[in-house]
C-alpha cells in the first residue's frame, strides 16, 4: 500500500543519513506540584517569615507581561513578589554531585 511504501522510504532515508543530528532536548514544563511548591515556598518566606525579596524593579514578575501566557495567580499568591522568570523551566543549570 501507499502508506507502507511511504514509511519504508522514510525509514531508509533516516537510516542512510551520514551525520547524526545533535539537538538538545526541549525542557519539560513544570508540573502542577512544581508550580505549587514554588509559589508556596515564596508565600512562606514572604508572608509567614517576613523575608523581604531583593529583586531589582525590572526583575519583578507581572502577570501582564507579554512573555507570560499562564493563568492569573490564585488570590493567596497574588501579592507575592516573584522573579520575572519564576515559571520558566530549565533556567538553572543542573548540579552534578559526585
Amino acid at each position: 500500500t501507499i502508506k507502507t511504501s511511504i514509511m519504508m522510504c522514510a525509514c531508509s532515508t533516516i537510516s542512510s543519513s551520514a551525520a547524526p543530528l545533535t539537538t538538545t532536548k526541549p525542557t519539560r514544563p513544570y508540573t502542577e506540584y512544581n508550580i505549587f511548591f514554588q509559589l508556596e515556598r515564596e508565600y512562606i518566606l514572604q508572608v509567614l517569615l517576613a523575608v523581604e525579596p531583593t529583586y531589582e524593579p525590572h526583575e519583578i514578575f507581572h502577570p501582564s507581561q507579554p512573555s507570560y501566557r499562564g493563568p492569573n495567580l490564585p488570590p493567596r499568591y497574588a501579592e507575592l513578589v516573584l522573579p520575572n522568570d519564576w515559571y520558566v523551566p530549565g533556567k538553572e543549570k543542573r548540579r552534578k554531585r559526585r
